[in-house]
């Protein structure tokens, strides 16, 4: 395949550094009121990846029967993760599934070169993508890998789409938002593509597309990754783009995250959600929050965790603001990170997972 011209330019995260000290502002700490009732009226679930789980220290296995026994996490999410599918086959994904409907859990899988969980793109080291410039959208740079992409998503959706409780496809996960070490991105036109070929081999079941929805213009000046991604309003609106790709029906997946790194946001996000569920009820499309913030994201210069800023208390809050806004469906992030974390502070499991 042909080798990838690196460029040295690397003017977007200057800009991006010049705009954090524009925008920068001191603010309080978010309210922390728990509420002991944890019941919420939106159905329930999480995302889980054994790689994560792995990392973290756990036996995935067991970990995955752990979120699957909790009777509030009816929604799973599983990604096909590409690169490991090609290294090891689809044994580890297998059991994933079949443990979820042993459960009787509804399933999400996501499927195509990104799947949820560091370093977001699951990609073969065989394509030879490991150089592109940063702030890429990767099939421009490498157009071979759209075909590569579409011949794997087939594979995964005719493997799985008789799947009971199979509840939806999300195609990707947040593909045009730039996410990453190298703050790559997708296409929109590879993204049309592969949910095209997803509604031709199973044309009765739903997609999902995600998104990245920005919560504050507020941002840690050391971390200047962190604040790219608190500053993604600044890059063209991907949520309109997925909309135009999605029929009535299928589902527009929100993720939101309160405090990124050191950074935190006061509010002020919900208005943004409001405008968010209105365009998709006016376009017959359901609105998820499918990433809801439940675990300390770790600053960019240290790898260390806020555990002070996000908190399992805090967490529920949030769960409970986005079922009082009128949010049916609700994934929490950070399963894994709840049973890592479990002998610390066992609050995250008392929580979500009992």
């Amino acid at each position: 395949m042909p080798a990838i011209a690196v460029k040295s330019s690397r003017r977007r995260p200057v800009l991006i550094a010049a705009l954090c000290m524009l925008f920068f502002t001191a603010s309080s700490p978010i309210a922390t009121s728990l509420l002991p009732d944890t019941n919420v009226g939106a159905r329930l679930g999480t995302t889980f990846s054994p790689y994560e789980a792995e990392a973290r220290g756990l036996d995935y296995q067991e970990a995955f029967e752990r979120v699957l026994a909790a009777p509030r996490m009816n929604v799973i999410r599983i990604g096909s993760y590409w690169s490991e599918v090609e290294a090891n086959g689809w044994e580890r994904l297998d059991w994933l599934v079949e443990q979820a409907v042993a459960n009787d859990k509804q399933i999400v899988l996501t499927v195509g070169i990104k799947s949820p969980r560091w370093p977001e793109y699951w990609m073969p080291e065989r394509l030879g993508i490991d150089e592109a410039p940063d702030w890429s959208r990767l099939d421009e740079i490498a157009p071979w890998l759209r075909a590569e992409a579409l011949d794997f998503i087939t594979e995964a959706v005719m493997r799985y789409r008789n799947t009971p409780g199979l509840l939806a496809w999300q195609v990707e996960n947040e593909p045009l938002d730039p996410s990453g070490q190298h703050m790559w991105s997708l296409s929109d036109d590879l993204l049309a593509a592969e949910v095209e070929i997803v509604r031709i081999l199973d044309p009765e079941r739903p997609i999902a597309l995600t998104f990245y929805m920005p919560i504050s213009m507020q941002c840690d000046l050391a971390h200047l990754s962190d604040c790219a991604m608190l500053f993604a309003s600044l890059f063209p609106r991907s949520g309109d783009r997925l909309l135009d790709l999605l029929r009535p029906g299928d589902i527009l997946g929100v993720d939101i995250y309160t405090s990124i790194g050191s950074a935190y946001s006061n509010g002020g996000w919900e208005r943004d959600l409001r405008d968010w569920q209105n365009k998709a009820r006016e376009d017959g499309v359901e609105l998820w929050v499918t990433e809801a913030q439940a675990e300390p994201w770790p600053t960019a210069t240290s790898g260390v965790r806020n555990s002070q800023i996000v908190t399992a208390d805090r967490s529920v809050n949030l769960m409970r603001t986005l079922s009082a806004a009128g949010v049916q469906t609700i994934l929490l992030w950070g399963s894994e990170h709840w049973l890592a974390s479990e002998e610390q502070n066992p609050d995250w499991v008392r929580n979500f997972l009992q």
